[in-house]
């Protein structure tokens, strides 16, 4: 279960496969931290609450966890730690989790009365972020190649 970003061939043709790497890993990085905070926040990447959890859900958590509200998807953090790195496939970025249960809880479950709680995802304001990132990354590289050269 993963987001994934690609960038457009016709920003590639202007940047060496070193350059696409450097540009993935800004992006990469940036979408760790958007899911994570999704996390935090328990919202959606477009920024909308989770539905809360049932009493029943509450009542059946492990014992001796920090008082107070419980966080929603955090009961082992196994998904939320699982969500702390990037893959760059060729031209791609991709964050995601191997989690077995992820897909569970990303689109939810009638089957199993389980509301769906996205965590990952990128909202039209991280895709907007992603073009001007993207478009100003190939600005400088071409201005540093005009100038004499990129150094990495």
């Amino acid at each position: 279960m993963s987001v994934k970003v690609k960038i457009n061939k016709k920003f590639f043709s202007k940047l060496k496969d070193k350059e696409v790497k450097k540009l993935l890993k800004i992006i990469g990085s940036d979408m760790v931290l958007e899911t994570t905070k999704n996390f935090r926040n328990e919202k959606t990447p477009n920024g909308e609450k989770w539905e809360r959890l049932k009493p029943a859900t509450i009542k059946s958590r492990r014992k001796g966890r920090v008082s107070g509200t419980p966080k929603i998807l955090q009961d082992t953090r196994n998904l939320y730690l699982s969500l702390n790195k990037y893959k760059i496939e060729g031209k791609k970025v991709t964050v995601g989790t191997n989690v077995n249960y992820a897909a569970v809880h990303q689109y939810g479950s009638e089957e199993l009365n389980i509301p769906s709680r996205e965590y990952l995802g990128i909202s039209d304001r991280k895709r907007d972020k992603y073009s001007e990132i993207i478009a100003e990354f190939v600005r400088e590289v071409q201005q540093k190649k005009a100038r004499g050269g990129v150094k990495w």
